[in-house]
């Protein structure tokens, strides 16, 4: 593992060393949550897209977080309640 740029999720129920207990929360289409982090952080993974997964933990490296938690299929829990209002 090194420290590197990278967007991370992290199902809920699972954990991360790089993932705080008050990391914001994301969620996919099928309703899964996510704990999320951005920034140089320490992780190993690619710079492919790849869908976030409720079954293990998803890395994109070297985009922006934004860029990268929505090509992992994510959107931010928030704006999911407010659509569904």
């Amino acid at each position: 593992m090194a420290v590197m740029f990278a967007s991370m999720a992290v199902p809920i129920g699972m954990t991360h060393t790089e993932i705080s207990a008050d990391a914001p929360v994301w969620v996919d289409a099928a309703g899964n949550e996510y704990k999320v982090a951005s920034g140089y952080i320490n992780v190993s993974g690619n710079t492919a897209a790849k869908t976030a997964n409720s079954r293990g933990i998803c890395v994109i490296i070297g985009v922006s977080g934004m860029e990268a938690l929505t090509s992992m299929g994510l959107s931010p829990k928030q704006m999911e309640e407010e659509s569904a209002e």
